[in-house]
Parts: C-alpha cells; sequence; structure tokens
C-alpha cells in the first residue's frame, strides 16, 4: 500500500490517542500487507517530527522519509514531497533535487531498464491538474500549478518518467501524454473515444487520485484543460497492474474504482513495445490507490482489495503475504520482496497504493 501524501489530519492531538485510533482502524490492512506512505503538506506537525515518529518508509536513514524510491516488479517507484522541497532552503532544495536526478539517472540506464522497464512518481501535490469553474483566477486551485512545478516537468520529461499518480483537487482525473503545459503525442487506438489506450506516448501521463479526500462544494464543478480525459467525484481508488503481454509488449493497466460499489469507473492501457525486458512474469499484480486522508474510503475500499487480495494468495499459494518496506534490508517471501537498483528475481506481490 502505498498512500499519496496528507495521510492522516490532527494525529497528534489528544496526546497521540487520535493517531492511536487511526492506527488500530487500519490495522487488519496494515499487518497483512505493507503501508509505505508518501509525506504531504498536512503530514508536517513539529517539522514532520511526529510523522518520522510513526513511519519508516524506504531509505528512512537517508531521507527522513521525504523523498524515496523502491523497486517493485518491474516499476520503479519514485516518491517526492513537493510541500517540504518548496519550503526548504535554497540548500535543502539542491540536495533533493541532486538526489532525485541521481535516482532517476540509475532507473534510466538501460541495465536497469531491463529489469524496471517503468518509471512511476508519486506525490501529494500534482504538476497538472484542471481549473475549477470558480478558481479561474490567480490563487485558483490548478491556475497556476504547472509554472510552479515546471522544473519538476523537465526533469521527468528528460528521464521519460511514464507516468505520476497525484493528490491535488479532491477528484479522480486522468489526463493524457503532457510536457510543457500542452498534450504530446502517441499512438492511438482506433475507435478509442474515451482514450483508454495510450500506446509509445513521449510525454509522462498523469492521474489524480484523491476521492478518499471529503468533496468540495457542488458548484466546484471542472472545466477539463485539453489535456484531461476523465473526471469522477464519487469516493473511490484505484488500481494499477503491470503485466509483459505474449507479443512482448509491456502494460500497465489502470483502473479507476467507485469503493461505494466496487465497480469500475474507467480504465486506462499505458502501452510500449519492450521485449528486452529480462522479468518473465507475465501474471500482473495489482496495486490500488487511494487518496489523500484516506479513512472511510481506505477501509471500505481497501477491504474491498484485501478480500480480492486474499483470494489471489489462496488462489495461487495459500501463502500470507508479509513484509517491511525498508530497502536496507530488504524482507523476502514467497510472494513479496523489496529490491535493491540492479536486483534480480522479484516474486509476485499485491500491492495497495493509497
Amino acid at each position: 500500500m502505498i498512500n499519496l501524501g496528507s495521510n492522516f489530519y490532527q494525529i497528534q492531538e489528544a496526546n497521540g490517542t487520535k493517531g492511536d485510533q487511526f492506527f488500530e482502524s487500519i490495522e487488519d490492512l496494515t499487518k497483512t500487507f505493507p503501508l509505505v506512505l508518501s509525506s504531504g503538506a498536512n503530514d508536517g506537525y513539529d517539522g514532520y517530527n511526529f510523522f518520522n515518529f510513526r513511519t519508516r518508509n524506504p531509505l528512512y536513514k537517508q531521507t527522513k522519509n521525504q523523498y524515496f524510491s523502491f523497486n517493485l516488479e518491474g516499476i520503479h517507484f519514485l516518491s517526492i514531497n513537493f510541500d517540504n522541497f518548496t519550503n526548504g532552503t535554497a540548500n535543502q532544495q539542491q540536495e533533493i533535487l541532486s538526489w532525485v536526478e541521481k535516482d532517476l539517472t540509475q532507473a534510466s540506464d538501460p541495465k536497469n531498464k531491463e529489469l524496471y522497464p517503468w518509471i512511476v512518481v508519486v506525490a501529494q501535490q500534482p504538476i497538472y491538474c484542471s481549473q475549477n469553474s470558480f478558481n479561474l483566477s490567480v490563487g485558483g486551485k490548478c491556475y497556476d500549478q504547472y509554472e510552479k512545478m515546471k522544473n519538476w516537468d523537465e526533469l521527468f520529461h528528460k528521464y521519460s518518467v511514464d507516468l505520476m499518480i497525484s493528490g491535488g483537487p479532491n477528484s479522480y482525473e486522468r489526463m493524457g501524454p503532457i510536457y510543457k503545459n500542452q498534450s504530446s503525442k502517441y499512438t492511438e487506438a482506433p475507435n478509442d473515444a474515451k482514450k483508454t489506450q495510450i500506446k509509445d506516448s513521449n510525454g509522462t501521463v498523469y492521474i489524480i487520485e484523491n476521492t478518499a479526500a471529503p468533496q468540495e462544494s457542488d458548484n466546484d464543478k471542472y472545466k477539463l484543460q485539453s489535456y484531461g480525459y476523465v473526471v469522477d467525484r464519487n469516493p473511490g481508488y484505484g488500481s494499477l497492474s503491470a503485466v509483459k503481454t505474449e507479443t512482448g509488449e509491456l502494460k500497465l493497466v489502470y483502473e479507476h474504482y467507485n469503493s461505494e460499489t466496487g465497480q469500475v469507473v474507467d480504465t486506462m492501457n499505458l502501452v510500449k513495445a519492450n521485449t528486452s525486458v529480462k522479468h518473465k512474469n507475465k501474471t500482473p499484480y495489482l496495486l490500488m490507490v487511494l487518496g489523500m486522508a484516506f479513512g472511510v474510503v481506505l477501509v471500505t475500499g481497501g477491504l474491498i482489495a484485501l478480500r480480492r487480495m486474499k483470494q489471489n494468495a489462496e488462489a495461487e499459494d495459500n501463502v500470507p503475504l508479509t513484509g517491511n518496506p525498508d530497502t536496507n534490508s530488504p524482507v523476502r517471501s514467497n510472494r513479496l520482496r523489496y529490491a535493491r537498483p540492479g536486483e534480480k528475481g522479484v516474486s509476485m506481490v499485491d500491492l495497495v497504493m493509497c
């Protein structure tokens, strides 16, 4: 499980017992599946000390939860707290930028690409999002987001980041590939009016998954940008599957679900041709995505995912999934391990991303 930032609100209240109650409420999930928490704006109480007391993400000793990466089943995941970056000193910002660029340089190396051909960034703050009808002015939620984030846009384009999943406005929004605030080219599938397949893109695809957060006024309607394809404002979550097909194509399949009904609301297939990948497993693994402040939707959607994952586990080998998301000490089981860059032989895993 990976949450997209602003994981919990005011957990320091009542001498920390509010936080105790929150973590107890999600214990059924976290005792079964590893939980990685991308930090965000509302996690910054006492300089993130309270968050750090509760949380140990991958590479914690190096980066104190603010930015980190790990490899899992053909995907290199990179998490960045953009709020922490923005509020940092010039030296701190340069340190973060240098670390991220070094990480992406290694992830983009052809040898690493053979093992982990996809690069996925997760964060609370988006780079792109559509404008709200009553916020089409300076200060609006999405009015100047690109201008504030365009250096990251350049960096992600330079290192061919495939997909960025973020929080942001309280909605689900799927966009196409974008670069410099403009739609990027890709090979379209025939008769694909809903743009569900994006093949051989030369830009990063962006998804906002934040329907776990409380919804805003009914008047807060979306006016999609030209690169925006789908919006949904009902409580929900998403899942991401990675697979290498029989024809040698690589595919990321993203599905957005309504957490009240369990029905698929939207589907995207991100496809690229690459027959040199050494990872042989052709069975997809599940990645479930929830927005910030996961609360009720995490419990509702998470239990749906938990039930699906347990059924998958029982069908495959009847071995419970265990693990610890600490790349300094990878945990091995029949179905899970976190891998350092360049490692081979990653086993199958179901991963919930919140």
